[in-house]
């Protein structure tokens, strides 16, 4: 297996949930990290967090959905750390409404965050990776990426989009040695609670965050020589 000690990883949406977590994850195996978020008290709370473990970490206050703001993330991470070995696109808006319900504006700004937010950020760290002949992108799916709901025509257009977006990088890139690697999770509980709290097993137990975050560094951590394509990780009994 790899060790992800010194490798650079960009975790968008890094301040909460699943990105705080693996960064949380991350930083115990003494990675360089580069989070993420929209949130600068989030973001802020989250590195403070982060440097009781690890001092190899700068906090982005950013919106992956603007081109000038990706930019600045790449530009800044490679400034700090000279290279970029993972991108984890992990930032990602949620709305439930009818199709009706929703305003345009609504729609575009998941499309912008979930599907824009994701090329805006490979197309930028792709150059480093191909001049390096190394690199990993993390795409943070969804299982409503691979099957719609009622209420999901938003969200789950822009995850089945980004299922096909991985595909076609994935035979794009792999040449150079770089690993396009897709997660689909059901539904994850993000919510921080008491260890004595938690329910393991069981009607009404979600997967947590730290189910999704270790899930992200099995693939990471594998010899480059393979690649775990996608993941479909789902509650046994939600």
């Amino acid at each position: 297996m790899q060790s992800l000690e010194n490798k650079t990883v960009i975790i968008t949406g890094g301040s909460k949930g699943i990105g705080r977590v693996l960064a949380l994850r991350l930083a115990k195996e003494k990675s360089n990290l580069v989070i993420v978020a929209r949130n600068k008290e989030d973001l802020e709370k989250t590195k403070k967090e982060i440097q009781k473990i690890n001092n190899n970490v700068i906090a982005i206050n950013a919106d992956v959905s603007i081109n000038d703001d990706v930019k600045r993330i790449v530009n800044e991470t490679i400034k700090q750390f000279s290279s970029i070995e993972y991108l984890v696109n992990n930032a990602a808006l949620k709305t439930h409404k009818e199709l009706e319900d929703f305003t345009l504006e609504e729609w575009k700004k998941i499309i912008d965050v979930n599907l824009i937010g994701t090329y805006l950020m490979s197309k930028e760290v792709i150059p480093y990776m191909k001049k390096a002949n190394y690199g990993n992108i993390i795409n943070i799916s969804s299982t409503s990426g691979k099957r719609g709901y009622e209420t999901g025509t938003a969200y789950s257009s822009s995850k089945f989009a980004l299922t096909g977006f991985s595909e076609s990088l994935f035979k794009e890139v792999r040449q150079y040695n770089i690993r396009i690697i897709t997660i689909h999770p059901s539904m994850v509980d993000t919510s921080v609670k008491d260890e004595s709290k938690l329910k393991e097993i069981g009607k009404g137990v979600y997967l947590r965050a730290e189910d999704i975050a270790d899930s992200i560094i099995f693939t990471m951590k594998l010899p480059q020589r393979a690649l775990v394509k996608q993941i479909e990780l789902w509650g046994t009994n939600p």
